[in-house]
């Protein structure tokens, strides 16, 4: 992006400066912060993930972590769930995508019906290639980091030792 009020630089971080503030053939210097997003017909800008977190399957193809967690977060029993890539042990590179949930309380529960559930509607709703092979995981909470955000980074290390 590029707007006349930009920022001018990261406080005393030259490098991550550098990343995140080009100069393009046009002579401006734009602002890559890593979003994945589009725009509608009414110019609207909506953002849909982020570009470190998306999944590349060993074949190549792209998985947004945020398509699968939205199918999976409009199921009633799911109070949230991050969608991470862990290596695709299978094929030797790549990753597979690993969906952590947290249920929702529930009286007599049967978080093991609830996971199965989850996999069909995602089978049912998704591309083929989104969810080959993923795996669903019950969680008691998500990972936060210092400024409260979902530690991604923590869940992928965590599937890793799966």
């Amino acid at each position: 992006m590029r707007t006349p009020n930009q920022m001018l630089g990261y406080f005393k971080n030259d490098e991550q400066t550098k990343e995140v503030l080009r100069r393009h053939k046009d002579g401006y210097i734009w602002v890559h912060t890593g979003d994945l997003g589009h725009i509608d017909e009414d110019g609207f800008i909506f953002v849909d993930g982020r570009i470190k977190e998306m999944i590349t399957r060993y074949d190549g193809f792209k998985i947004y972590p945020s398509v699968i967690e939205k199918v999976i977060n409009s199921h009633k029993a799911v109070s949230q769930c991050k969608v991470v890539g862990i290596s695709d042990r299978k094929h030797g590179h790549g990753q597979i995508p690993m969906a952590y949930v947290v249920l929702k309380k529930q009286d007599g529960g049967n978080a093991e019906a609830v996971l199965k559930e989850l996999e069909n509607i995602c089978k049912q709703t998704l591309p083929e290639y989104y969810i080959e092979n993923c795996k669903f995981v019950e969680i008691d909470k998500l990972p936060l980091t210092a400024i409260g955000k979902v530690d991604f980074r923590e869940l992928e290390r965590m599937g890793e030792k799966r």
